[in-house]
């Protein structure tokens, strides 16, 4: 115990304590004194911690299973007023559910029920407060992915609080069948008293849990609602689109049907209403629609009045029924029986036919509308996008064997087609085998046509185009398509092939890829902006420099040079949408591919910047955090009055984005290294934004005893009205600032 509380201490002082102590109990006596000073400082230390713990510690604590530091917060005084100002959530209880925490979810539902009957809830003055309806919500979502996810453990801690009411648990039993989660499901009904009669909480296809369970192909979870009193003459069974019988017919479940049958369950009789009610499982695959109705109930709907006096809905959802047929020679006898305007619906028709794979059908749809003179070209355009969506080769053959060209190049379909050519090169390729483009030179078309054959591989197709275009590998293709500028066959190749289709490509035509050659150099540069690792890593094997300065594409007008890394943060800029993350986590794969060969972290572009301000300066958090960890620079260029360095982009970050937390360990990183750097507090404060009002900007420093040249660590006053300051920023910030302090001055 001695030398646990003693030895931290530098050896001067123990030699000076030694002296005055002339006796062994003396030193014992010490050592309790400085356990029970450990032990008081500890505790302080804590509470305070607890009142301030940054919401993604905390949030690791919670995926951790670290019940231990979790309640050790929760005696403390853990405030969770800041984690909800950050994330929008009360509590982390979300994150217990992927690996079924149970314990951890424990108790933060036993804080959430203390805050739930606290005055506080019942009378906050604010709906923003987070002891209001946050703990509900963030309650009931936990329940939910729990019941979505197969929780069992969280499930149960949820469900069994008093706080969850009957109508989360209802919406938690629809998530359980719909995932055929059986325990689940069964805790729910049993000791979650979900009524299985009641009607499923929107939004579903389905309005009882009986027909979603008969839609899972699951006997289990059927047999488990029918036991626990499901009701197998509710009246929306009636309806075709919601009985169980018929859904689970439609979806080839012969064992749930059997066993429905044995349970009394009967089909209901058909209707035209039920004909509409069914239309939103035509497009649906895996749904056999002939199984539930038959050619003679067809047959009888058509033969009376109520069919006869629909509108034009009614009628398209009947041909598109029979369309999914697969049954040619009915579709003829319904055909034959047409309305004048039924024209219209053909279409539609073609499409279903086309899903569920019936050329049959199809080639009879698309006859019919060359006899007509109703048909013009925006249904032939509908038609042949419906060849592009659904890509399928032969119906497109079919349409062009069968229709005129005249008909099939109507304005909008065709010039969608060849405007995105990339993306049919099989389509393209009908053409060419027909003769279509022979007589074709233009540009556009074959520039669009090439990255979709060597997308695919297809290099047959590649010299096809290439011959028929009269192109060499280093002709110059223009077109905004393309990328930045104009680009030849060769960085085309580079860009969109695989390695596979690279190495043949080049060696038709006994091309040795030379690093001197500036088109090869530019075709590098495509294969890097392209995150097209492979190809890369070829020219790299072929002798090409991984520091070397190439040509920009960016900006080839003015033939500035950048390294590769510069080169691929640069290209894609920011990016935005549901394709967005693949395309960061790419570049960053491109960039630990360049760094692992011996690429430069720190290089700078043309204009001062390096990859990390670059990848900060487009919101990249996953390159610029890739790259800090690998020692990246983040003060380059941090005295340029022309460039950002990495720490103002991050700055620049807080001041536009005040909500995005997910920068704040880089800029913790940042300021660490300003100051193990020797910045003093003007340089420090330099950095800050200039808008006033603002949580960044401190206020002036009025007092002497404020100075930078006063003793101790130095505490700034901020901006502390809720209409300025989002509290996301003001307790982080509030301690990165001082822990700058205290290094830049400590006591002495």
């Amino acid at each position: 115990m001695t030398s646990k509380n003693l030895l931290c201490l530098p050896t001067e002082i123990l030699e000076i304590i030694t002296l005055h102590l002339e006796y062994t109990y003396e030193v014992k006596s010490l050592s309790q004194t400085c356990q029970r000073l450990y032990i008081i400082a500890d505790r302080c230390l804590y509470k305070y911690y607890a009142k301030e713990c940054p919401p993604h510690v905390l949030d690791r604590i919670v995926m951790d299973d670290n019940m231990d530091a979790l309640h050790k917060l929760l005696v403390n005084g853990l405030n969770f007023h800041q984690y909800f100002r950050i994330t929008d959530r009360s509590t982390p209880i979300i994150f217990t559910v992927d690996k079924d925490l149970a314990r951890i979810a424990e108790l933060l539902v036993a804080h959430s029920e203390v805050r739930l009957r606290s005055d506080q809830y019942q009378y906050a003055p604010s709906i923003f407060d987070p002891a209001r309806r946050e703990y509900d919500r963030d309650l009931q979502k936990a329940l939910c992915r729990a019941a979505y996810k197969g929780s069992l453990g969280v499930l149960k801690v949820l469900a069994s609080s008093p706080v969850v009411t009957g109508w989360y648990k209802a919406i938690a039993l629809r998530y359980a069948v719909k995932q055929s989660h059986l325990a689940l499901a069964k805790y729910l009904i049993e000791e979650g008293e979900v009524n299985v009669n009641q009607q499923i909480p929107p939004p579903s296809f389905f309005e009882m849990y009986l027909a979603e369970s008969a839609n899972q192909e699951s006997l289990e979870m059927v047999k488990l609602l029918v036991n626990a009193g499901a009701d197998l003459k509710c009246p929306s069974f009636q309806r075709m689109e919601q009985s169980p019988l018929c859904i689970a017919a439609a979806r080839n479940h012969g064992a749930i049907v059997q066993y429905l049958i044995e349970m009394g369950m009967c089909f209901p009789r058909v209707k035209l209403s039920d004909i509409l009610g069914l239309e939103k499982f035509f497009d649906l695959p895996g749904y056999t629609i002939s199984n539930v109705v038959k050619v003679v109930d067809l047959r009888e709907i058509m033969a009376g009045p109520e069919y006869q006096a629909c509108g034009s809905y009614a009628r398209s959802c009947f041909y598109r029924l029979i369309a999914a047929w697969n049954d040619l020679p009915f579709y003829q006898e319904c055909w034959e029986m047409r309305d004048s305007s039924d024209w219209e619906h053909l279409t539609s028709d073609f499409e279903t036919a086309i899903l569920h794979g019936d050329l049959t059908l199809a080639r009879y749809i698309i006859d019919e509308m060359v006899k007509s003179e109703e048909i013009g070209w925006r249904e032939w355009s509908t038609v042949l996008s419906y060849t592009l969506s659904y890509a399928s080769v032969p119906a497109f053959e079919m349409l062009l064997e069968r229709a005129s060209l005249d008909r099939v190049k109507c304005r909008k379909g065709w010039k969608d087609m060849l405007a995105k050519a990339r993306d049919y090169p099989k389509h393209m390729e009908v053409l060419l085998h027909r003769g279509y483009l022979d007589k074709t030179r233009d540009i556009c078309i074959l520039k669009n046509m090439l990255p979709g054959a060597f997308k695919v591989g297809n290099l047959a197709l590649v010299w096809r185009l290439i011959e028929h275009g009269e192109l060499d590998l280093f002709d110059t293709l223009n077109g905004p398509d393309l990328g930045y500028h104009e680009q030849t066959v060769l960085q085309i190749a580079a860009y969109h092939s695989s390695l596979e289709t690279f190495q043949p490509f080049l060696a038709t035509r006994n091309l040795t890829l030379d690093p001197n050659h500036p088109a090869h150099c530019a075709a590098l540069v495509s294969a890097a902006v392209g995150t097209n690792i492979d190809v890369v890593g070829y020219f790299l094997e072929k002798g090409f420099e991984i520091n070397a300065l190439y040509p920009s594409p960016a900006s080839k007008e003015d033939n500035v040079r950048e390294a590769l890394t510069i080169q691929v943060a640069t290209a894609w800029g920011k990016v935005h949408g549901r394709f967005g993350e693949s395309i960061l986590e790419a570049v960053t794969a491109v960039m630990v591919f360049l760094l692992d060969r011996g690429a430069q972290i720190d290089t700078t572009s043309s204009q001062g910047q390096t990859a990390l301000s670059i990848a900060l300066e487009h919101e990249n958090s996953k390159l610029a955090r890739m790259l800090l960890s690998r020692g990246a620079d983040p003060l380059i260029a941090l005295e340029s009055r022309d460039t950002f360095s990495a720490l103002e982009e991050l700055i620049q970050i807080f001041m536009e984005e005040e909500h995005n937390v997910s920068y704040l360990d880089m800029l913790q990183a940042c300021l660490e290294t300003m100051a193990a750097r020797g910045y003093r507090s003007d340089d420090f404060l330099r950095l800050m934004p200039s808008i006033e009002g603002t949580l960044s900007r401190p206020r002036v420093i009025p007092r002497l005893e404020d100075s930078p040249d006063s003793e101790g660590p130095i505490t700034l006053p901020y901006y502390e009205d809720e209409n300025y300051v989002r509290w996301s920023h003001f307790y982080l910030i509030r301690e990165l600032r001082k822990q700058y302090w205290r290094v830049t001055y400590p006591a002495n």
